[in-house]
Order: structure tokens, then C-alpha cells, then sequence
């Protein structure tokens, strides 16, 4: 569990260095997603888009509860670059935001199964 809370702390950690660079966390929910077209970035969408489904297996009667946490260890971000343009770049803003607003759901489902497992998900560590 340790990867999933460094994970989850990492990612909190990326989003205060937007904010302290100028970013607005609160506007991500416009974000414009179609921005994302890296494979590491589509792979991170179809992670998440999995979650409810691979949550229904692991709380299933054949399930093996020892398997969801090593399942739940794979669900690390994976090198997804995050910088803050420059005010006059706004492409560059723009492909930001939808790479933020990706992160900040990557960390919502990690906060989900950690509370799942009783397991703490740390800001910072």
C-alpha cells in the first residue's frame, strides 16, 4: 500500500506546485480532455474508468481479498509531464489543465480504495 499512498501524496504534491505557480483548481472541471492523447494518459483513463468495475470483482463472494491490494498497487500515475506555461502560451495552459484535471481524479479513485482498505491517503510524505 505504501506505492498507492506515495502515489496519492505525489500527486497532491503537483497540484500545490500548480497553485503556487498561478493555477486554478477549481476551474479543471473545464479542462479540455481531448487534449489528452499520450498513451500514458489514455492508459491512466481506461485505469480509472475501471475502478468501479474492478472494485465490484474484489467485493465479489469468489474474489480473493489478497488480491486487492496488489491490484490496487499497480494503480500508480504514470510519468505524466505537468508544467505551468507561460501566460502568453495558452496551448501549453490548456494541455495543463486537462493533465491536472486527469491527476486530480487519478488521486480521487486512490483516496477511494485506500478508504476501501481502512488505509490512510496522505498529502505528503
Amino acid at each position: 500500500m505504501y506505492y498507492v499512498q506515495y502515489a496519492h501524496a505525489r500527486i497532491c504534491s503537483v497540484r500545490q506546485q500548480y497553485v503556487e505557480r498561478g493555477g486554478a483548481l477549481e476551474r479543471l472541471h473545464e479542462a479540455d480532455l481531448a487534449r489528452l492523447t499520450a498513451p500514458s494518459e489514455l492508459a491512466l483513463m481506461l485505469k480509472i474508468a475501471d475502478y468501479p468495475d474492478m472494485l465490484s470483482r474484489a467485493a465479489g463472494p469468489t474474489s480473493r481479498r489478497t488480491t486487492w491490494p496488489s491490484t490496487c498497487a499497480t494503480w500508480r500515475a504514470p510519468s505524466i509531464p505537468i508544467t505551468v506555461p507561460s501566460a502568453s502560451s495558452w496551448d501549453d495552459a490548456a494541455l495543463t489543465q486537462a493533465r491536472l484535471a486527469l491527476l486530480t481524479a487519478c488521486a480521487q479513485v486512490l483516496r477511494n480504495g485506500l478508504a476501501v482498505l481502512g488505509v490512510s491517503a496522505p498529502e505528503k510524505m
